[in-house]
């Protein structure tokens, strides 16, 4: 009988193919032996038709994109490049899930969990999904998955068009490969233990614990911050232009949505052209609809946390914090 070979690091590489298969992977496959033919492997994690491309060289390429954007960013097809040229000190701090919603800045003790994680990731993009490995994403969405080290940190993943998976870890290069050099398959199962002999277990990263998985508008901005930035909302795939308040540059974003609507509704109904006109209607009736609500949601909920604590900005970020976090407990979404 096969067992699970434990590779140089720490790290356990094992097939991917199911949590039920004992069998160590063949040669470079993410597969042992028996699910490395194609077809082999029942368990997919089928493609929507909206995944972002596997190009790592538009984030690798250039030390100020490199260097600038971590896994969040990556996860979420973000490209946010700081304003300096290009050989100079051009280090800021990363994007950060939760800082737009409110949320405080991370513990020093480097303490990581799933529900503050997911109650931060549904506080800045109430809209986000929870799903599974194997279920499909809805049109206009696809998939990425979070896993934490419990003692450390945080990491993103993002299942590309190929159908694998690829990350970005922290100011490296982005990759499709785990901790033990195998193509990504299934992140959940993929070598995350990136442990190496020698040194301090507060200076290295296991990944241990698979939080869920997630569905992501690939049509709609982004909502994000850095730390000690501006809240930005910023368009997916990789453009660089952010928005701005200004009316010309609003009208300019304005107008690339419009065409991505049309784009995304020729994609869903090719051959109904009243099919199209109703996803378009519904699309602008859905956004009016979720802007609205969620902003009168967070008037109202930083209107309570002021009048309750005047005085204390960290009191009255773990209020906001707390809101949202009781809020999607509520909703079992985490």
């Amino acid at each position: 009988m096969y067992t699970r070979k434990r590779v140089k690091g720490g790290g356990i590489s094992r097939c991917q193919c199911s949590q039920n298969c004992p069998n160590p992977p063949f040669k470079k496959s993410p597969f042992c032996k028996k699910h490395a033919k194609k077809g082999a492997c029942p368990i997919i994690s089928p493609l929507s038709g909206w995944e972002p491309h596997y190009m790592p060289t538009l984030y690798n390429k250039i030390q100020k994109i490199r260097t600038n954007h971590n896994c969040f960013a990556y996860a979420f097809d973000i490209m946010d490049p700081p304003e300096c040229k290009e050989g100079k000190d051009c280090r800021i701090p990363f994007h950060q899930p939760g800082y737009s919603a409110g949320y405080p800045k991370f513990s020093e003790s480097g303490k990581k969990y799933c529900g503050d994680l997911l109650a931060r990731l549904f506080g800045d993009m109430p809209w986000l999904r929870r799903t599974t490995f194997e279920k499909r994403c809805p049109p206009g969405h696809s998939k990425i998955a979070l896993v934490i080290d419990p003692n450390n940190d945080y990491h993103f993943y993002r299942q590309d068009s190929n159908g694998l998976w690829s990350h970005k870890p922290g100011g490296m290069p982005v990759t499709n490969r785990d901790a033990s050099g195998k193509l990504i398959y299934n992140p959940a199962l993929c070598d995350r233990d990136y442990r190496k002999p020698g040194v301090k277990d507060k200076d290295q990263l296991n990944y241990s614990i698979s939080c869920s998985f997630l569905c992501v508008p690939r049509t709609r901005p982004v909502v994000a911050k850095r730390g000690g930035g501006k809240t930005r909302r910023l368009f997916s795939g990789g453009v660089k232009k952010l928005l701005k308040t200004s009316a010309k540059k609003t009208q300019k974003i304005l107008q690339e949505e419009k065409e991505d609507v049309k784009v995304a509704a020729r994609n869903l109904f090719p051959d109904n052209p009243e099919l199209r006109q109703q996803y378009i209607i519904q699309y602008y009736a859905d956004k009016k609809q979720t802007v609205k609500q969620k902003q009168l949601e967070r008037d109202m909920i930083i209107a309570t946390c002021k009048s309750s604590h005047p005085d204390d900005s960290n009191a009255r970020s773990k209020c906001i914090s707390n809101y949202y976090r009781n809020k999607y407990k509520k909703d079992n979404r985490i």
